[in-house]
């Protein structure tokens, strides 16, 4: 009498399914194989959860069974892509869900909270949001506008003309002249 052979199932990722990816499944060798998806090869590609069994046969006719468990995820949200001007300073991104996850990606001070350090960076960056699978946004950094050269000059002693070369990227202006003419 000959044992029952000892099936074992191997993964080739996580058994937690991120959504758009597969998992393949690979059983212990064996002369035939019988998965519950009618496959009868030693391994199987899967991209839905759930629970898959196979049946092996070896070599003295023996029959062996194993199944292994593919688990849902929660689905990952990054939040929103948003436009961001360099000159406000580091800020902190909204946290992402499910919480606990970790943001990566360039200016990333810290990976657990997203504090982001936008010093230097410009046009279109990506972030990654990642708590098991993982979702990405996408920042647009506003780069710092240069301060316009103003001039004035009186043309009576009540009136003051005001010019400046246009600075671009700049869409509106605006004069402050503070506590200067109480």
């Amino acid at each position: 009498v000959a044992p029952l052979p000892l099936v074992t199932i191997t993964s080739s990722a996580s058994i937690i399914l991120c959504p758009g990816s597969t998992v393949t499944l690979t059983s212990s060798p064996a002369i035939t194989y019988n998965w519950n998806t009618l496959e009868l090869t030693q391994s199987i590609s899967v991209s839905v959860s759930g629970t898959y069994n196979v049946t092996v046969t070896d070599i003295n006719g023996c029959i062996g069974t194993k199944s292994a468990t593919i688990l849902p995820t929660i689905p990952v949200n990054a939040g929103n892509n948003l436009n961001y001007c360099v000159n406000n300073g580091p800020f902190t991104l909204t946290p992402g869900s499910p919480i606990g996850g970790t943001w990566s990606g360039l200016g990333i001070l810290n990976p657990s909270t997203g504090n982001i350090n936008p010093s230097g960076l410009s046009g279109k960056q990506m972030y990654i949001y990642t708590a098991g699978c993982s979702d990405t946004i996408e920042i647009t950094y506003i780069p710092k506008l240069m301060a316009p050269i103003v001039s004035c000059s009186t043309t009576t002693n009540t009136s003051i003309q005001w010019s400046w070369m246009p600075v671009i990227g700049a869409d509106s202006y605006q004069i402050n002249l503070g506590s200067l003419w109480e």
